[in-house]
């Protein structure tokens, strides 16, 4: 277990579904010890990091977009995916969760944490694709 020390500002993400793949992706992390960032992703409507399966690896200097069909085998399947933030030593931090459906509608939630694991969502932003 890691002990307390600097834990990474979040990513903000964007991920839609685009013809035949989910896309997610994100802006370079201003962490000066940002060492790599994680996809993760959990099939279904609501994430639950419990049950996060790790889907890619990106270095800093790698394309901060990746293109998958996890999960997404059929009209209406939906996956909720997150960007992690790595640093050096560790720490790492999620970005706020992203629902694609497939073939249909996209929402992005932007959240503001109010305490040990608790989140209120502020805004909701609903995308066509």
């Amino acid at each position: 277990m890691l002990g307390r020390g600097h834990v990474a500002v979040p990513v903000e993400v964007t991920a839609r579904w685009q013809d035949t793949a989910a896309v997610i992706a994100w802006q370079e992390s201003e962490e000066a010890e940002s060492d790599h960032y994680v996809l993760r992703a959990r099939a279904g409507e609501v994430y639950e990091s419990e049950d996060e399966v790790v889907l890619e690896r990106v270095s800093p200097e790698g394309p901060m977009r990746v293109g998958t069909t996890f999960g997404l085998d059929e009209a209406g399947a939906t996956v909720v995916f997150r960007v992690y933030v790595v640093l050096r030593s560790r720490h790492e931090r999620g970005s706020v969760p992203m629902v694609v459906v497939r073939g249909r509608r996209v929402f992005s939630f932007k959240c503001s944490v109010l305490g040990e694991g608790g989140l209120s969502i502020i805004h909701q932003s609903p995308f066509t694709s």
